[in-house]
């Protein structure tokens, strides 16, 4: 019923989540990045990897993704 569903959506998201809106300036020392660009990146890596592997059971895909960001981390 309300008349800007989305700017209200908006409002209450601001309102949940302030606590955690700046957490990278508060540990500074942690060299934390101020966006998700690069995790989102991977993700999308991650998602075309799988779609080339479309055949693989449910425990082989696992074993997949734990494999890649494993892969990931260790550069």
């Amino acid at each position: 019923w309300y008349t800007h569903k989305r700017l209200r959506s908006a409002y209450r998201s601001l309102r949940t989540n302030s606590d955690w809106l700046f957490t990278y300036q508060e540990y500074g020392h942690l060299d934390l990045p101020n966006t998700t660009n690069s995790l989102e990146g991977l993700f999308s890596e991650l998602k075309r990897q799988l779609h080339s592997h479309h055949g693989l059971n449910e425990y082989r895909k696992l074993r997949f993704i734990k494999d890649f960001l494993e892969s990931k981390t260790l550069k």
